[in-house]
Parts: structure tokens; C-alpha cells; sequence
């Protein structure tokens, strides 16, 4: 993949991130953790994807959402 292309698509991402944070909305922010762990997985960065499932388990579990806490745990 192209760096430069790349590179727009990690700047795009991070302004996701800060929009989803800014919103308040821990459900959308926990499924969105979700995706980006799914994709560090499928591109073999293990420890991102750790971290990334990680912090969206962490948000289910305070919004008490049981069904898409175990979707962030498998």
C-alpha cells in the first residue's frame, strides 16, 4: 500500500476517534475499538488489536451492554 495513501487513511481514523470521543457515544466509540481491533488482527499487529479489544470491553462493561461485550470478547 501506498505510504502517502496510508498515511491519509491513519490521519482519517484518528479524526474518527477524537469525533467519537468528543460525542460522548461509548457505544458507538466501543463498536467502532471493535472494527479497528478486528482489522489490526487481519493485518497480524496482535498487540494493537489487544489493546483496541481491550478498551472496548472496557466501555461495555460500564455501559452494561452484556450482548455486544461478548461480541468485543471474542
Amino acid at each position: 500500500m501506498n505510504t502517502s495513501f496510508q498515511d491519509s487513511i491513519d490521519e482519517y481514523i484518528d479524526e474518527l476517534q477524537q469525533l467519537l470521543r468528543e460525542s460522548g457515544d461509548l457505544t458507538k466509540r466501543s463498536t467502532f475499538l471493535i472494527q479497528q481491533g478486528v482489522l489490526a488482527t487481519r493485518h497480524s499487529r496482535y498487540a494493537e488489536a489487544c489493546a483496541l479489544l481491550e478498551e472496548s470491553v472496557s466501555l461495555f462493561r460500564r455501559l452494561s451492554n452484556p450482548s455486544e461485550l461478548g461480541w468485543a470478547l471474542r
